[in-house]
Parts: C-alpha cells; structure tokens; sequence
C-alpha cells in the first residue's frame, strides 16, 4: 500500500488529479533513487518522489510554491499516476498481478518490480522475481518471501515510459475513458 496522500492538503490532491485527467503528466521514469517526470503547468516543471517501505519518502518540483517547501499539485499528479500504473501493487493484490504478468513487457516488469519493492509489497516482489529469472533458476515462494530475500541484483536501471494501452489515467479514472 502507496501512502502519500497525509503529506498534502486536500485542495492540493484535487488538483493533481484534475492535473491527470489533463494529461499534464508526461515522461514518467524510474530515475534512481525515485521516479521522475514532467508536468505540464504554467510552465513544464520537473518532478521528483522517491518511496520507501510504501511511503513518501522525499518530493522535489521545480515549481514557485514546492520552492517554499510545500508539496506541490504536480508531485500529487505523479503519485497518482504511479498509482494507476501499478494498482495490483498498491492493491498488494497478487493474483491479479499475475493474471496481468503476460501482459508486461520486460521493461514494464523490470519497473514494477522496483515499485514492489519501494512499497515492500513481498508477495508482488517474488512473483515478479519469478517471472523475470530463468527457468532453470530457484523460484521465490510468495508465501515466504521477506523484504531481506531481494537479490542485491534485482533493483533494475531506468527507462522512458510508454503509456500505450496501459495508459494510468485510464486505470485512475475509468469512467472517464468509456467507450
């Protein structure tokens, strides 16, 4: 479970996901330590939040009101749409995480097996450790698997995101995007 939302004002919330809905969040990418994109305002701000142990952890922005230390519309915008993006993690829903995994392209489970692990959600992180390792390598059991279980080598790089089909304003806001 992603918890952000005790971090910001009410009016702030809102107008981040008015901010989704625009589409005013573009470029969103794993940028170590934390999740980077664009968001269209006044002007295009960039936007920094890292996450640890399923929490906020640290927000950045480039916009007048984060300049004062405020968390701002635009890092609410990005945790929405990080949310949208993996909402079987946020849910720590595993079987629907793996009725998705043939869905996922590497990239794309390289990128929610490094949310996984910011949320510490351990029964998402070993399905995605299982789906991504080889055959012929030990599986993890989610049953059993511990945050102390990761691989040093399991937190992947960075890559431009590709919203496609997959689009996390459609998974925010569906009733939005009814055909």
């Amino acid at each position: 479970m992603l918890k952000w939302t005790d971090r910001f004002d009410g009016p702030i919330i809102g107008r981040g996901r008015t901010l989704v809905k625009e589409g005013a969040v573009v470029g969103l990418h794993r940028s170590p330590p934390g999740w980077q994109a664009m968001v269209v305002g006044t002007e295009l701000y960039s936007v920094t939040v890292q996450i640890e142990r399923g929490q906020a952890a640290g927000t950045g922005c480039t916009c007048p009101y984060a300049a004062h230390g405020e968390n701002c519309k635009h890092m609410a915008a990005v945790f929405f749409i990080l949310e949208g993006r993996f909402p079987d993690i946020i849910k720590d829903d595993d079987a629907a995480l793996t009725a998705r995994l043939d869905e996922l392209s590497p990239d794309e489970v390289e990128d929610a097996l490094q949310f996984a692990i910011e949320c510490g959600s351990t029964r998402c992180i070993a399905i995605l450790l299982n789906r991504r390792s080889a055959a012929d390598q030990p599986k993890f059991s989610p049953d059993e698997f511990t945050l102390d279980d990761i691989p040093e080598d399991a937190l992947p790089g960075t890559r431009a995101d590709v919203q496609g089909d997959n689009d996390p304003m459609k998974l925010l806001f569906p009733e939005d995007y009814a055909v």
